[in-house]
């Protein structure tokens, strides 16, 4: 249409307000009239739904009941009486296979969904699928359905579909008519309405309105026409006058905001996408994180966990959501979680360890690192934690802990000294064995001595070469040093070193120190032992030799007695020649003790009452001005001991103490069981095994001793008394007896605080029995028997051929083994007795016995020998008819011997 077209035939502005305001008035109302219309419908479809809602709500459990028992009459009696209402058009129950298992009619029973309804099929598919109530409108048929799934079972809510669905179809065109009905008297009513109201509206807005708006747009023309002067003349009272004075400055203030917000939104665009991203870096983070992470709320409920805090814990996520904290926690941990939480009320994080029971039951320990949170209002809202789980780390820090523990006791409690040194000799580590040894507090030691120090000036000097050596490499073993007390003491310590460097190019000295004082204290113990032995061999030798002249001595000597009468003068010569021959023999016997050579009688005593005994006789034999003191423990046991001989070691240490107390003073005997639980337990010999001993003690407030003495006090012929007032055999006697008793003996002295043996022996579990008495044998003469003699001594073969033959019996003499064979096979059916000595050159006695017993089991064998027949070899042939007689003996004893021998009296003991 052109401009003139267009200016010609435009409405007047009144005609149009006229007309907009009259068209206005009647769409408004038309509007409304829609509206109202709307509003109705929406409210009938709403009660329908509502209705249809409630009624499958309702049918739903009974329906499910009676599918799941597959009562078919009762379902259809139910769906007939739904039926009832005439709103319900249909009433179906469909199954999987969109067949109708039952419905209100039963002609539509048994047949496809497709045949009756088939606008419902997809919605059927949908609610099977989707497993919740469905409802929708059918238009074309005026039917609203509602769709209900039923499961038959609990499982089938996590199955892909349930197992049937309940159809119902309401019947909306009796809806219909009722809303054409309000609608007419609606329209009416509202037309005449706003044909009053349009015509008010008009006359108003003529003045008000059109007026302005026809000068507004007369300048609108103006400014479209390029007359940019043109001014809109409107008052102020009217808005249209403000709006037009504006209108230009507006439009352009608008157009710039709009281009400013246009911007604006692309960035916040932007700005939207990048949060949302990291947003979804941030989730993929946490759920990916091998740390456990939960959100708390104010009350310690979980709101949100992690998979790997969820995992630690045994649990599924879901499972904690909505749980309190606390209950994961032991009672006794709980509190401080409290406490940690409070903090976080505060403003502060937190940083601690806690405790967490899993699922199973089992407690593991987390490291928890927690922030508060905040609402927008600045409220705390509850907590994030980070949770690491540090059960292993912590039962590994247990495990390293209780090493270093162990090492720590190793290293400290170790029976050797651990130490480390500087460059300069300084300490720089010490453990505690070697700080006790050396009297110091650690403090003292470390950094402020040095290993020369505590060192005597002449290991000093070995030190300082040894670690010249040590600087160049290798290592410096068994060195041994004199190491110095802090009180001054000295004592002896064997070294070894190494050298290691630091990882800084310095030098270390590690050093391991091992106190030799026992070790040193056990060698000189058993050399000294050695020593005794060595000199006890030599005393047994002599002993043998001077048995062989004591033998010929006495015999001869009491031959020659024999021969005088009563009043012969040279008797008493003679006699005194028999009184010294015989302390000569009891001298050698002693040798023979301290050696033990001489055998050893035992027998079962009763510890208390020998001492008893003994301590009598010893009052009767020392002076009246020492005082004897008996002291015996209860339940001491018995010993397997030679009676005689402990009397020996008694009267010899008593004798001992006699002489170092001159002027008086106490003895005190005393006597008690110890248990030694290892070999060699000082003050013993490293030879002294484990068991049960008796430790006697005899002690004086005597004189006492130095070391020097003490070292040398069992040695045969070693005395500090003058010359005529002892042998110097007292102590070795007692060694000797001792130590052929299996026991051991120490001393302790000092000079001027008296001396005190200690002797160990080993006790036994037998019972002593009482002594009893016996008569000696009487002599008994020979009957012509032959007796073959054999000595390499011709003064003794003499002595005994003479005794012999004075007696009744006929002698075969032999010089040596060989020659008493000989003579053995000659005469072997005259033979009544063999007197063998038992070493003799050449073939000893011992193998011409063997040879002799080898031929004639029942040949009669006498041995003679000076030694104890257990060190002579003698033990290894004591059978029957082999008899051994010691030296020196006198003619008697031959005699009785060999009487023996011949059965001529009954078998008994040989005599000492």
């Amino acid at each position: 249409m052109s401009p003139k077209f267009h200016g010609r035939f435009a409405p007047s502005l009144s005609v149009v307000l006229a007309a907009a305001t009259f068209a206005g008035t009647f769409l408004l109302s038309g509007l409304l009239v829609v509206l109202d219309h709307h509003r109705q419908k929406a409210a009938a479809r709403e009660e329908i739904r509502t209705d249809a809602i409630n009624l499958a709500s309702n049918l739903r459990y009974p329906v499910q009941m009676l599918l799941v028992r597959q009562d078919h009459g009762a379902l259809r009696s139910v769906l007939e009486g739904v039926a009832g209402d005439r709103r319900v058009k249909q009433a179906l129950l469909i199954d999987r296979g969109q067949r109708i298992l039952a419905a209100h009619r039963s002609d539509v029973v048994g047949r496809e969904v497709q045949a009756v309804l088939p606008e419902a099929l997809p919605l059927i598919q949908r609610a099977l699928r989707e497993k919740h109530l469905l409802c929708q409108s059918l238009a074309r048929d005026s039917l609203y359905l509602a769709l209900m799934p039923i499961p038959t079972t609990a499982e089938q809510y996590f199955e892909t579909e349930a197992a049937a669905v309940l159809l119902l179809a309401f019947d909306t065109a009796f809806l219909d008519a009722r809303l054409k009905t309000h609608l007419g008297l609606s329209l009416l009513t509202h037309a005449l309405n706003g044909t009053i109201f349009a015509l008010l509206i008009f006359l108003i807005l003529e003045q008000v309105v059109t007026d302005p708006i026809r000068r507004l747009a007369k300048a609108l023309r103006q400014v479209r026409e390029g007359d940019l002067r043109a001014r809109v003349r409107i008052p102020r009272v009217i808005e249209l006058g403000e709006a037009a004075h504006a209108f230009n400055e507006l439009v352009l203030r608008l157009r710039a905001y709009y281009e400013e917000l246009q911007r604006q939104h692309r960035e916040l665009e932007a700005l939207h996408h990048a949060t949302e991203r990291m947003k979804e870096q941030y989730r993929q983070l946490v759920e990916l994180a091998q740390e456990g992470i939960l959100i708390a709320d104010t009350n310690e409920l979980i709101r949100y966990v992690n998979p790997a805090f969820a995992r630690a814990l045994g649990y599924a996520e879901e499972e904690l959501i909505g749980r309190s904290i606390l209950t994961l926690m032991p009672e006794e941990d709980r509190s401080r979680v409290t406490a940690e939480t409070e903090k976080r009320r505060r403003g502060e994080s937190s940083r601690y360890e806690v405790r967490m029971r899993t699922k199973e039951g089992e407690l593991r320990d987390f490291l928890v690192a927690a922030a508060p949170l905040w609402d927008e209002a600045g409220t705390f809202a509850g907590s994030l934690a980070v949770m690491v789980d540090i059960t292993e780390l912590k039962r590994k820090e247990e495990a390293l802990r209780r090493s270093e523990e162990r090492y720590s006791d190793l290293y400290n409690n170790a029976p050797d000294g651990y130490h480390t040194l500087a460059p300069d000799g300084t300490f720089l580590e010490i453990n505690e064995t070697e700080l006790r040894w050396l009297g110091y507090r650690r403090e003292e030691v470390i950094g402020q001595l040095t290993f020369g120090d505590v060192l005597d000036e002449r290991s000093r000097r070995i030190f300082e070469h040894a670690l010249l050596s040590l600087k160049e490499g290798g290592t410096v073993r068994e060195l041994e040093l004199e190491m110095v007390r802090r009180d001054g003491t000295h004592f002896p310590v064997r070294v070894n070193m190494t050298v290691e460097g630091d990882g800084q190019g310095a030098l270390r000295y590690r050093m391991t120190v091992r106190d030799v004082t026992e070790q040193k204290s056990l060698e000189k113990q058993l050399t000294h032992a050695q020593k005794l032995e060595s000199i006890g061999a030599l005393a047994g030798g002599i002993a043998h030799d001077f048995n062989n002249l004591l033998t010929g001595m006495l015999g001869f000597t009491e031959l020659a007695l024999r021969e005088l009468s009563p009043r012969d003068p040279r008797r008493e010569l003679l006699q005194n020649v028999l009184t010294l021959g015989q302390r000569g023999a009891r001298l050698v016997r002693q040798l023979l003790t301290f050696s033990r050579r001489i055998e050893v009688h035992r027998t079962t005593l009763d510890v208390r009452e020998f001492l008893k005994e003994m301590v009598g006789l010893l009052q009767r034999v020392l002076p009246e001005t020492i005082t004897i003191r008996l002291d015996v423990s209860e339940h001491i046991g018995s010993l397997e001991a030679d009676p005689v001989g402990l009397q020996q070691v008694l009267m010899n240490l008593a004798v001992n103490a006699r002489d170092a107390m001159p002027d008086g003073g106490t003895l005190t005997i005393s006597c008690a069981p110890v248990t030694l639980a290892k070999p060699g337990v000082p003050p013993l010999p490293p030879d002294a095994p484990p068991g049960a001993y008796l430790r006697l003690s005899v002690a004086d407030t005597g004189i006492g001793m130095t070391p020097e003495v003490q070292a040398r006090i069992f040695e045969p012929f070693f005395t500090t008394k003058e010359v005529g007032k002892g042998s110097g055999l007292g102590l070795s006697v007692v060694y000797g007896i001792v130590r052929a008793h299996g026991g051991f003996i120490t001393v302790e002295s000092a000079p001027g605080l008296g001396s005190r043996f200690d002797l160990y022996l080993p006790l036994t579990e037998r019972t002593a029995i009482p002594k009893r008495e016996g008569s000696a044998t009487p002599l008994i003469r020979g009957a012509d028997e032959l007796i073959l003699l054999a000595d390499d001594e011709p003064v003794l073969l003499d002595l005994e051929e003479k005794i012999l033959r004075a007696h009744g019996y006929r002698v075969l003499k032999a010089r040596d083994g060989q020659e008493a064979l000989k003579l053995y096979e000659d005469y072997q059916r005259e033979i009544a007795v063999i007197v063998l000595d038992a070493l003799m050159p050449g073939v000893t006695g011992i193998e011409a016995a063997r040879r002799i017993r080898e031929r004639d089991a029942r040949a009669q064998i006498l041995l003679v020998t000076g030694y104890n027949p257990e060190e002579s070899g003698l033990l290894g042939i004591r059978v029957e008819n082999v008899h051994v007689l010691q030296k020196p003996y006198t003619p008697r004893q031959l005699l009785e011997t060999i009487g023996r021998l011949l059965g001529k009296s009954q078998q008994a003991s040989l005599p000492a």
